[in-house]
């Protein structure tokens, strides 16, 4: 008697042709429900129901409006070098974000006083750093992170402001 092994191989080979119009036939049954599946890219949506932070989150989108919160994080061995290049690569991460249409406003540590914030010799840099740390950066000052608002472009078809912030009528709603 030939293993079980050899008996679903062979069995696999025989019946190749009928798998593999069973196969396209469901591929093609998926294809009609599978048009109408869409991408929800909210935050929201991102937590369980139940998760315990989404309620902090929801009362952070109330009191600062319904911009998303986004985090870019990277590792800088040299994010707090006396020199401050490791603080002139953040800036310009920064100013790159800040660039993105669509992005409302960045914050990251480089701000308010730039390289002055590893300068030791400034009474401000150690108590900035310390205010900070966990939010810009990592204690060991080797993460770094770019908090930005994703704020609204004025373009969707509910803006009820477009006319007074861009100086144009609102777009046509469809119904």
């Amino acid at each position: 008697m030939r293993p079980l092994s050899q008996r679903i191989v062979d069995r696999l080979i025989a019946w190749h042709v009928p798998l593999l119009i069973v196969g396209i036939v469901a591929v093609a049954v998926a294809l009609v429900p599978a048009g109408g599946l869409q991408f929800d890219r909210s935050i929201e949506n991102m937590f369980a129901p139940d998760d315990p932070l989404l309620g902090p989150y929801a009362r952070l989108k109330r009191a600062f409006g319904g911009n998303e919160i986004v985090l870019a994080v990277y590792v800088d061995e040299e994010l707090l070098h006396p020199d401050g290049r490791g603080i002139e690569r953040l800036a310009k991460v920064s100013q790159r974000l800040d660039s993105v249409p669509g992005v409302r406003d960045v914050v990251s540590l480089d701000q308010p006083l730039g390289p002055l914030v590893v300068d030791d010799q400034s009474r401000l840099a150690r108590p900035v750093r310390k205010l900070f740390e966990g939010y810009t950066h990592s204690a060991d000052g080797k993460i770094a992170s770019v908090v930005f608002l994703a704020g609204c472009n004025m373009r969707c078809p509910y803006c009820h402001a477009c006319h007074l912030v861009m100086g144009q009528p609102a777009l046509e709603r469809s119904n």
